[in-house]
């Protein structure tokens, strides 16, 4: 009796160990996620955002309400900016340049614009700055003449672009300023170039060195010049502009007459022997390269 008991104990837990399985397959997993991911009813009730004043307050609305759309962000279009400005802020840039290396240069060389200035209106200190140089070099002179080149280059865009002459370099005008202080850099390396080589060939080497350095002085005094004459071409009336202009151009013909007379000084010994030789270093280096410039503007008016 006992062991049929056992049977049917056995039995009954081996039954219900097939059936529960069954059961428990076809029922409803709580931990199933596949009924939430099934598309709410049409019917059920939206919430909206309406007009109550407060931004955060959300009323039920009924399913018939029409929703509201959202405007579309539409981004601004970016200006463009115009010719005026761009030239403005050109000038900002670049009266900004020319002061900020005028007080690097004035600070660490004040010294050598004295000395300048002092061979400029003195021969005799000229003389002694020239042999100063070639015993201790003159790298201090050489930053003083790459400020000349950044100054005439303002210059020149000043001038170009009062007088509407377009070279037709580059519509930037920053580019354009690179470009004229290359330019005049370009002219003056050639002529020193050309004097050095002159010197080689014919024995006057020394002569030819001095000369050069007179340049260079010459070049820094106008170079300061050209500092308040830009700053006033930038920011002063129109009105001024013109006469500006002209009486800037006529103070470095005469500085350039002045250094011409320099050089003259500096070959006394030779013009008598050496006339036509002197004569064809004035019109090839001197005079051509000035009219051919002018002949490029002209064309370009």
């Amino acid at each position: 009796m006992r062991s049929l008991f056992k049977s049917i104990l056995l039995l009954s837990i081996m039954l219900c160990g097939a059936v529960l399985p069954t059961f428990a397959w076809q029922s409803i997993n709580p931990f199933d996620l596949t009924p939430r991911l099934q598309q709410p009813d049409k019917q059920s009730i939206t919430l909206e955002t309406l007009d109550t004043g407060n931004p955060f307050d959300l009323i039920a609305a009924p399913p018939s309400a029409p929703r509201r759309e959202r405007p579309a962000v539409i981004s601004p279009a970016r200006k463009s900016i115009s010719d005026a400005s761009k030239r403005s802020r050109f000038v900002f840039g670049a009266v900004m340049t020319v002061l900020v290396s005028l007080t690097l240069l004035t600070t660490l060389f004040r010294g050598f614009f004295s000395r300048s200035w002092q061979a400029f209106i003195n021969e005799n200190m000229l003389n002694q700055f020239f042999r100063e140089r070639e015993g201790v070099g003159g790298l201090p002179y050489f930053f003083l003449y790459g400020f000349f080149f950044v100054n005439v280059g303002l210059f020149a865009w000043f001038t170009l672009d009062y007088f509407h002459i377009n070279i037709r370099l580059s519509d930037n005008h920053f580019v354009l300023w690179l470009c004229y202080t290359f330019g005049f850099m370009g002219l003056f390396l050639a002529k020193h170039l050309l004097l050095s080589v002159v010197g080689l060939i014919f024995p006057i080497q020394k002569e030819t060195a001095f000369y050069s350095f007179v340049i260079m002085i010459f070049s820094i005094i106008i170079g300061l010049l050209f500092v308040p004459v830009n700053l006033a071409l930038a920011y002063g009336p129109a009105s001024i502009r013109q006469g500006l202009l002209y009486g800037t151009l006529l103070a470095i013909g005469l500085i350039y007459l002045y250094r011409v007379l320099r050089g003259l000084i500096i070959a006394n010994r030779f013009l008598l022997f050496h006339k036509f030789h002197f004569l064809l270093y004035i019109c090839s280096v001197e005079i051509a390269p000035v009219m051919i410039l002018v002949k490029l503007l002209r064309n370009e008016i």
